[in-house]
């Protein structure tokens, strides 16, 4: 059987591996995703501050349209608007590595330009660690099943 170094699985895995690792770093210093926009609601998928995102936004002033966002991390200073301006109105949650916001605006707060917000953040170094759990399990099971049939291949032959 040739040594795990030699399999495709494992460079593959490692290729990923390193790019899992590269994103989380890169989370840290710039802002990356997409966009997309339909009237009335706007999608982000972002990649910031050690976390990734998924974040949708309510409002009449949204348009159809498509966007990919690079540049320098503001430290979330988007997030810190957002809480001097609502404060508690945030309905939150989080567990662990996993956390999520939610907001809608009341008669009170008709300055603000969106009507609704839903977010949920997963830390990027959960998102790793879970990958790399799948894959080591992944090599550990192909390893033991060529195993196992070599092993059958074995017995077969010497009946």
């Amino acid at each position: 059987m040739k040594p795990w170094y030699r399999s495709l699985l494992f460079w593959l895995g490692a290729f990923f591996a390193v790019s899992f690792l590269w994103l989380w770093w890169d989370s840290h210093r710039h802002v990356t995703g997409p966009g997309w926009s339909r009237p009335g609601h706007y999608v982000y998928l972002v990649s910031e501050n050690g976390e990734i995102s998924l974040e949708h936004y309510r409002s009449s002033s949204f348009e159809r349209d498509f966007e990919f966002t690079y540049g320098a991390s503001d430290g979330g200073s988007f997030d810190k608007i957002f809480d001097a301006a609502l404060g508690d109105a945030f309905d939150r949650w989080s567990f662990g590595p996993l956390r999520g916001a939610e907001w809608e605006r009341s008669k009170n707060q008709r300055m603000l330009p969106i009507a609704g917000y839903k977010g949920w953040f997963v830390s990027w170094w959960f998102v790793f660690c879970g990958y790399l759990v799948t894959w080591v399990g992944l090599m550990v099971w192909l390893r033991r099943r060529l195993r196992r049939r070599a092993a059958d291949l074995m017995k077969g032959g010497e009946a």
